[in-house]
Order: structure tokens, then C-alpha cells, then sequence
């Protein structure tokens, strides 16, 4: 599996290292962290710096540090940062969003569903993805 993820990246220009990924993380935090990016509008940043530091450079992005590390990547300050974790601030978005997954059938990512009806699970290639957005029902 992963080697077929690393060659898909390689041909986008993505590098997956994943020799250096030592734990599987825990993401809610990480997932507050985007939100919280987003709403200052570099949510799509943030995501990309965790994805980085994961798949890249096997950083843990479950830690406070390793997430603090991502966000000043994107520009963000790290006691903002320290002090959002600190707290529960986007908590319940994060366990509404993985809830709503669930009873959906959503057991892997990424996770692809077009108009709410047709899901594709899985690292898929360009033309698996337009082939089932031309399937889903309108």
C-alpha cells in the first residue's frame, strides 16, 4: 500500500517518506488546529505544513510540539498556538465531523463523497476520481 502511495506522490511532486513515520497519530488535535487556521484563512496552509511534517519528514503530529512546529511553518504564532491547545476550542466540531463519518460508513481517509450519496475511499488516481464524480447521482 504504501508504495503505491509513494509512487503516486512522486508523480506529483509529493514526497512520502514513510521510513520515518515512527507513530500513528492521534489527529483530533491537528484537526482543531485546521479549523482554527481556517478561520483565519489559511486552513488549506495548515493542513498542507501537518501533511508535510507527517508524510515528509515523520514528524508526530499529535504532539504539542509537533504542531506548534507546523503552524510556524504556516506564519502562525506559537503561543496562540500553545494556548489553543490548551483548551477545547473546536473539540466538538472535530467529534461531530468523525461522528457524522461514522454512521456515514466513512472507515478510511481520504475519503472522497460526492453529492452527499457516492463515496470513494482510498489514495485514488485522477481518472478513478473523475470516473465516480460522472457516476454520482445528481
Amino acid at each position: 500500500m504504501f508504495e503505491r502511495i509513494q509512487k503516486m506522490g512522486t508523480a506529483d511532486g509529493l514526497a512520502f517518506n514513510v521510513e520515518a513515520i515512527d507513530v500513528a497519530p492521534n489527529t483530533a488535535d491537528a484537526h482543531r488546529l485546521i479549523l482554527w487556521a481556517q478561520d483565519r484563512e489559511k486552513g488549506t496552509e495548515m493542513a498542507t505544513a501537518l501533511f508535510q511534517a507527517y508524510f515528509s519528514e515523520g514528524k508526530d503530529v499529535s504532539s504539542p510540539e509537533g504542531l506548534a512546529d507546523a503552524a510556524a511553518d504556516v506564519g502562525f504564532d506559537t503561543d496562540a498556538v500553545e494556548a489553543l491547545l490548551g483548551g477545547d476550542a473546536y473539540a466538538d466540531a472535530v467529534r461531530d465531523s468523525q461522528q457524522q463519518a461514522q454512521r456515514q460508513g466513512i472507515t478510511g481517509v481520504p475519503c472522497y463523497v460526492f453529492n452527499q450519496q457516492h463515496a470513494v475511499m482510498g489514495a485514488q488516481s485522477v481518472e478513478a476520481l473523475t470516473e465516480a464524480l460522472d457516476a454520482a447521482p445528481e
